[in-house]
């Protein structure tokens, strides 16, 4: 049986009007107005990490603004529209500062994370009274006090999503009263679902959306904005790079392990690379947590991700050759792209040599560098026949007419790559010429 056909539908004026006003509001800084508890009471400090970490979430659910926008069909907001107020920012204190010295010095992160994958057909299918049942039933297989802090902090947590869900019921009861007769009727509906999810099984479709929404809100409003601010792989921070050594050594054990009974036949030398792949990668993936957006391309080959080597190339390198070693024969390229300007005269002639050098000599063996400025790549997509000798590298694969269907695709992504990097870190790529030198004169 074929499956139904998808249709393309239009937007319907509420929601399109929510999005216009969503955007609107971005451009807006945020106003004072909510403060986030700042330390669980500390009569909680003597119990285990999770457990307080647990109170935490409890603290600032219970302090969350329960305000919604005027037209919002799913309860629950981190960002107001009136007045502009930005309620996921901030969480409260459950560590002490000798266990975050402590934590620091075995390089870990004693903070909140995200980067989370919840189970939403579970929430869905049980809701969290359900799952709530399923950690009470653990208890009597509880074996040492890390599993019973373990069940302790499920249970507060737990709870206290369902406490901030009936604050939200209250709220859109209470909303009623000075709301047009259509729209309190609506406020009606959402009480209801608020009573029925997540606390238990979604029985609507608008029961589902209410539950995964919540859900998705408590997360993201718990975690303190560290899915944005946590050091990413490109930095040369030895923490972020650990992970991403722990997963190149694990992708190389397990081809290891399926290679060995063809050991005698054939080869499967490990690498990493995507060269032109990684736009079509990027169109069929949604949107991922380091801020790249549903269908934009992924990073290129060994490169980090869009924007989020902020402490310039010399650090991108050094991330790069931590995690290119003996067990990736098939290489992994590293693309980077450098501002023209940069390698204007004498000095930039010294960075570059300074930065193949420094490639080199950290054990990387293949870089390619994008040499353009974003006015540059877009004059190219409005006049190619000017710009045939235009090329834009990714691991030894470039385009060799900007005009063409494929390279006017990856014109537009080194032009928005070099445009996102330069407004994250807030400094048109200057900081680039300042580290490839500060790492000269050391």
């Amino acid at each position: 049986m074929e499956p139904p056909e998808l249709m393309l539908l239009p937007d319907a004026v509420r929601v399109a009007d929510l999005r216009t006003r969503v955007r609107e509001a971005m451009e807006r800084p945020p106003a004072e107005g909510w403060d986030c508890p700042a330390r669980i009471e500390e009569r909680h400090f003597s119990e285990p990490i999770p457990v307080r970490k647990a109170r935490a979430i409890d603290l600032k659910l219970s302090a969350m603004p329960t305000d919604l926008w005027e037209g919002q069909l799913f309860a629950g907001s981190m960002t107001l529209e009136k007045p502009r107020v930005h309620a996921e920012r901030g969480f409260p204190e459950y560590i002490t500062k000798q266990e975050r010295d402590d934590g620091a010095k075995l390089g870990a992160n004693t903070g909140c994370f995200g980067h989370i994958v919840p189970d939403y057909p579970r929430l869905l299918a049980k809701g969290l009274r359900g799952i709530r049942a399923d950690a009470q039933a653990q208890r009597p297989n509880a074996a040492t006090p890390e599993e019973h802090a373990f069940l302790d902090s499920v249970e507060i947590v737990l709870d206290a999503v369902l406490s901030f869900a009936d604050r939200l019921a209250q709220r859109c009861e209470g909303d009623t009263a000075r709301s047009t007769p259509r729209r309190a009727a609506e406020l009606l509906v959402m009480a209801e679902n608020l009573r029925r999810v997540p606390a238990g099984p979604a029985q609507t479709f608008w029961q589902a959306l209410q539950s995964v929404w919540l859900l998705h809100l408590v997360f993201h409003s718990t975690m303190n904005g560290n899915a944005c601010a946590a050091p990413k792989h490109g930095n040369d921070d030895g923490g972020a790079d650990s992970v991403g050594q722990a997963l190149i050594d694990a992708f190389c054990a397990v081809t290891a392990k399926h290679a060995e009974q063809y050991q005698e036949i054939v080869k499967f030398p490990c690498g990493v690379g995507t060269f032109s792949w990684y736009l079509g990668i990027g169109q069929g993936l949604g949107a991922s947590s380091d801020g790249r957006l549903a269908g934009e391309p992924v990073s290129s080959n060994f490169s980090p991700a869009l924007g989020r080597d902020k402490d310039g190339l010399p650090s991108a390198i050094l991330s790069y050759s931590k995690m290119h070693k003996s067990n990736l024969p098939a290489g992994g390229p590293l693309d980077l792209r450098v501002s023209k300007r940069l390698l204007e005269g004498d000095d930039g002639t010294r960075r570059l040599s300074s930065l193949i050098r420094g490639l080199v000599d950290s054990g990387g063996n293949m870089m390619t560098l994008t040499v353009a400025d974003v006015e540059e790549l877009r004059a190219a997509q409005r006049e190619p026949e000017n710009y045939r000798s235009l090329r834009v590298r990714m691991g030894g694969w470039w385009p060799t007419s900007p005009c063409s269907a494929a390279s006017n695709r990856t014109t537009t992504s080194a032009a928005r790559k070099r445009e996102t990097e330069a407004w994250r870190r807030g400094d048109g790529g200057c900081r680039d010429a300042e580290h490839i030198d500060g790492r000269n004169r050391s």
